[in-house]
């Protein structure tokens, strides 16, 4: 099969746009992954501070609860 030059032309032109527009969804997906990655991060830590705050609340509760002798 045989194309003409205007053919070729024609055909590399489409071809350079779809590249083009799929380089630009990359970078877009890029971003959103870092984005939900700095997202996740965040999540980690503030979990993270939840389980230590939950923790040292216990310990002072039982503290608390042997110094003044009361039990839950």
């Amino acid at each position: 099969m045989h194309f003409s030059e205007h053919e070729l032309e024609q055909i590399r032109k489409t071809l350079n746009e779809r590249k083009a527009h799929i380089d630009r969804l990359i970078l877009e997906l890029r971003q959103e992954s870092a984005d939900l990655e700095m997202i996740l991060g965040k999540m980690d830590a503030q979990m993270c501070e939840q389980e230590t705050f939950e923790h040292f609340k216990s310990e002072i509760d039982h503290f608390v609860n042997q110094m003044f002798g009361r039990h839950n």
